[in-house]
């Protein structure tokens, strides 16, 4: 059984939020070498935390009713929640006041890889949004493609069961009051934390 996606989406949220935290200590967007091994690229602050430590982390990017948004900083947790193959992804800005934030959630009674609706009757997918504004956003429609290295079958990460995360997706979100989102050419390509 899948944990509830409210369950999930905030447990994660609170670790983006934390990472947001340490990866924010000693990094400032620029070169390498200003803020910590690695600062990010177009002025974005890099993986790297207080004393140098390194995160690892990946990158979304949409398009947002045509306008060019991203969350620099984002996880992807794959694993096993009874006979469900279950991946969480998810992404926020690191702003400590009313972050932009995605996470995606897919879970499969088979092996994860190919392409999931939104709606499907067989495959668990749950997407939130959230744009640092008080409205609360529903997926009307959703279209994602995952590519994810098969789980290890000896606990570790061994198997492929490391590796990254990519994939595409579209999404159709609607708040109240008429409000409509159009998230289009999504992309990510995240380093895979397995089993939790």
């Amino acid at each position: 059984m899948i944990e509830s996606g409210t369950v999930k989406r905030d447990k994660w949220m609170t670790a983006i939020a934390l990472l947001g935290v340490v990866v924010g200590c000693g990094s400032s967007g620029g070169t390498s070498g200003s803020g910590g091994a690695g600062g990010g690229t177009a002025g974005r602050g890099g993986a790297s935390g207080a004393g140098g430590m390194a995160v690892a982390t990946g990158e979304i990017v949409w398009l947002e009713d045509g306008t060019s948004e991203s969350v620099p900083t984002a996880l992807a947790d794959h694993a096993m929640q009874g006979s469900t193959d279950t991946i969480e992804i998810a992404g926020s800005e690191l702003v400590t006041t009313a972050p932009r934030t995605i996470g995606i959630l897919i879970g499969s009674p088979t092996a994860l890889g190919g392409t999931y609706m939104c709606g499907d009757t067989v495959n668990a997918i749950v997407i939130s949004y959230t744009d640092g504004s008080t409205n609360g956003y529903t997926p009307q429609s959703c279209k994602i493609t995952l590519t994810v290295p098969p789980l290890p079958t000896d606990g570790g990460a061994s198997d492929g069961g490391a590796g990254h995360a990519v994939g595409t997706f579209t999404v159709v979100l609607t708040a109240a009051g008429g409000i409509t989102k159009n998230l289009t050419a999504g992309t990510f390509d995240i380093p895979v934390t397995v089993g939790s």
